[in-house]
């Protein structure tokens, strides 16, 4: 089965309201940081985020909790 994707900045940039904010659900086994890098230069269109995140790692190089909340505090986000 193959499952349309897109860049979460990406999809931001197609919407028709330019100043409307989206909240996040995402759940994706480990791929969390990827998930969220991708919102690049556009974080303030996104008004909340709900993530899985790990704390030990599934797979050799993943990024775990303390990366996410690093990253997600560079952009104004707390837990």
């Amino acid at each position: 089965m193959r499952v349309k994707t897109a860049r979460i900045d990406d999809f931001l940039a197609g919407q028709q309201n330019k100043h409307a904010r989206i909240a996040l659900w995402i759940d994706v086994e480990g791929a969390a940081y990827d998930v969220l890098s991708g919102m690049g230069k556009d974080p303030e269109k996104v008004a909340l985020v709900h993530v899985e995140v790990e704390k030990k790692p599934m797979f050799p190089g993943q990024k775990l909790a303390t990366d996410i909340d690093r990253l997600m505090s560079n952009w104004g986000f707390g837990l």
